[in-house]
């Protein structure tokens, strides 16, 4: 298991020392490849962190969930580590290191990573403190190196700044996240006039969001806007998700749906097949309608059983709604196909005890209850009582 862990490991992160001729040393970064990267060849976001020896592991465990409960694409983790504190102040208390920090970054480790992996455009940054300010000026002075900007405990702004970024107008849309703590009263001035002025005045083509962050502190914040940043910036990545039946026909039914994941797909750069979660939306809000002849109409087009996602009560379900339409034949096949899936499960044999009942095969129903039966008892499930009557009702 060790070996296993360790090769695991070693082919998803990655550590790189750049010999930065713009800094005059070397540089240390960290790399994090998503699980779907070696077995693809499409390009990549990524996100970047700076003081990558704290936070690097945060933008690695949030990408792994997000991607996990599709509430993000998956995207690479660079970590720019900062391993002496006196060079960090440096690095990020005046103007003339900030703009050779800026360089590395642009012409060495983005030259680096391109070179190395594959990756779109669509880069996202964090940076803590000295280095929130540090990618806000980006955000004002060179803001093509990225696309979203996640701050945490930074903004110290004075008046002419905070006017000159509010009459910024960025070409492509920019996406800015940042948040305080109660506990830093140093800042909460400058936070607050900032919030201020971006709503009196937002820059042309910025999207932006700010989190008064008042359970945490100062070394606490992080955590919270790598997670809100990401969540929010990606928030149109979540799959489609109808409130019901009526919406879904008045936005145009099966078409719209059709039509929508084609520009995801686009927008993502990855497949546009309806995703799973929006076939299990619309099927349920079929059934919830009573809307049987869209129900079969989507249960073809959305080859729903051809793949290995649907769960033992959804078996169920359908197979139910089935019978309550009178269609036992369809109800008998999808059932058939649920005791191979899930050859544990009491529900999904009662359920196919029900079918063979409205057969009017009552040998078989006795059958597949008294397998509920077994079942439940053997793995403690539940609706014991149901099962029985059940069998007691196609008993000679």
């Amino acid at each position: 298991m060790l070996l296993y862990t360790s090769v695991a490991f070693s082919q998803t992160f990655k550590t790189v020392q750049i010999d930065s001729k713009i800094l005059d040393k070397n540089r240390e970064i960290q790399i994090f490849l998503p699980k779907g990267y070696q077995s693809s060849t499409k390009e990549y976001p990524t996100l970047y962190v700076l003081d990558g020896q704290n936070y690097f592991y945060y933008g690695v465990g949030f990408q792994q969930a997000f991607n996990w409960r599709d509430r993000a694409p998956e995207f690479i983790v660079v970590g720019i580590n900062t391993t002496n504190w006196s060079q960090r102040r440096i690095d990020f208390k005046s103007t003339k290191y900030e703009l050779k920090f800026r360089d590395f970054i642009e012409h060495e480790v983005f030259k680096y990573v391109n070179q190395h992996y594959r990756t779109n455009t669509d880069r996202m940054v964090f940076g803590w403190e000295d280095t929130g300010d540090f990618i806000l000026h980006t955000l004002v002075d060179k803001p093509e190196l990225f696309s979203a900007y996640f701050v945490a405990s930074g903004i110290n702004w004075n008046r002419d700044v905070l006017e000159q970024f509010t009459s910024t107008s960025f070409k492509k849309e920019k996406y800015l996240y940042f948040g305080l703590s109660a506990s830093e009263t140093w800042s909460t001035k400058n936070f607050n006039a900032f919030s201020k002025a971006l709503k009196e005045k937002t820059p042309h083509n910025l999207r932006w969001e700010s989190n008064p962050l008042l359970n945490e502190d100062h070394w606490s914040t992080p955590y919270q806007i790598i997670y809100n940043g990401i969540k929010n910036y990606y928030k149109s990545y979540v799959p489609l998700k109808l409130a019901s039946y009526k919406d879904y026909k008045d936005a145009g039914g099966y078409q719209y749906v059709v039509d929508f994941y084609k520009k995801y797909g686009q927008k993502y750069g990855i497949s546009s097949d309806i995703h799973f979660r929006t076939k299990i939306n619309l099927l349920r809000i079929a059934m919830r309608a009573d809307a049987y002849t869209e129900f079969t109409f989507l249960i073809h087009k959305l080859e729903y059983f051809l793949i290995d996602y649907i769960r033992d009560f959804r078996y169920v379900n359908y197979g139910e709604f089935y019978l309550k339409h009178g269609n036992t034949t369809a109800a008998f096949k999808l059932l058939e196909k649920g005791i191979k899936d899930y050859p544990w499960s009491a529900r999904v044999f009662n359920c196919y005890g029900d079918v063979y009942k409205a057969m009017g095969d009552f040998k078989n129903a006795r059958l597949m209850y008294q397998k509920a039966i077994e079942l439940t008892e053997e793995y403690t499930q539940g609706s014991l009582k149901k099962y029985q009557q059940n069998l007691a009702s196609v008993q000679n």
